[in-house]
């Protein structure tokens, strides 16, 4: 599981909840996207069908931020 919070470059909320394992969510809104993750390390992201690699963007606390389609 992890919480999500995900906003589009409007700051229109796309995504404030907890998701659970397995739950998979397609997003529509306009780029760049700022995303807060609970557990990166849980999480896959794709941008345009392409995978987004959060790894690089997870904190000590697991968390990660990141901005998506810049």
């Amino acid at each position: 599981d992890t919480w999500a919070d995900v906003k589009d470059t409007n700051n229109y909320q796309l995504v404030y909840d907890l998701l659970r394992a397995g739950e998979s969510v397609e997003l529509l809104g306009e780029a760049p996207f700022s995303v807060f993750l609970g557990n990166g390390n849980g999480v896959e992201i794709r941008f345009n069908d392409d995978a987004v690699d959060v790894s690089r963007r997870i904190r000590d606390d697991n968390t990660a931020r990141l901005k998506i389609g810049n």
